[in-house]
């Protein structure tokens, strides 16, 4: 229950001090993100898992790449979701980075599916 300190898993629109391309009138970059838990007036949160990704494939890092691959076998987070969040970055140099190293996930999805 919210408040009691127990952990509470929800996705909501939230507005969060952001300084990747706020808005300019506010400074407030809106954005969906994850409940992570509750605590009296506090709320921990982290981006939706999907936009967190695509970040993460902007980025490239080997580190980011297993972090990914993470997501969507134990999350099973959908590589139609990354795409979409990919396709919300604001950059087209970012979301072509994504795009060039989400082919990395789609190989590991692959690898996964082939029986051992």
């Amino acid at each position: 229950m919210p408040g009691d300190g127990t952990s509470i898993r929800s996705q909501e629109r939230t507005r969060s001090r952001c300084n990747i391309r706020p808005d300019r009138s506010t400074g407030y970059c809106y954005f969906k993100v994850e409940v992570l838990g509750q605590y009296g007036n506090l709320a921990v949160t982290m981006p939706e898992p999907a936009l967190l990704s695509a970040a993460k494939l902007v980025r490239g890092e080997p580190r980011d790449i297993e972090d990914v691959a993470w997501w969507v076998k134990e999350r099973t987070l959908d590589l139609v979701e990354i795409r979409a969040a990919v396709g919300s970055l604001p950059d087209r140099s970012q979301r072509d980075a994504a795009q060039e190293n989400i082919v990395l996930i789609e190989l590991f999805v692959a690898s996964e599916r082939k029986p051992k």
